[in-house]
């Protein structure tokens, strides 16, 4: 297997742990890849957005 398909496997399986994750790859034209980036940027949104809560 090249080093790209288990680079892809290994993300698959992580992305697959996000609630959501499956349901989001339902919607026609929208890969593993997209996805997990939108996920990952929702993720970090949420996270500044925390942080920046608790901060003062």
């Amino acid at each position: 297997m090249r080093q790209y398909e288990k680079t892809m496997a290994w993300i698959e399986s992580l992305a697959k742990e996000i609630p959501g994750f499956e349901k989001m790859l339902e919607i026609k034209g929208v890969g593993l890849i997209s996805t997990a980036g939108f996920i990952g940027e929702i993720d970090d949104v949420i996270d500044s957005h925390t942080r920046n809560r608790f901060k003062s």
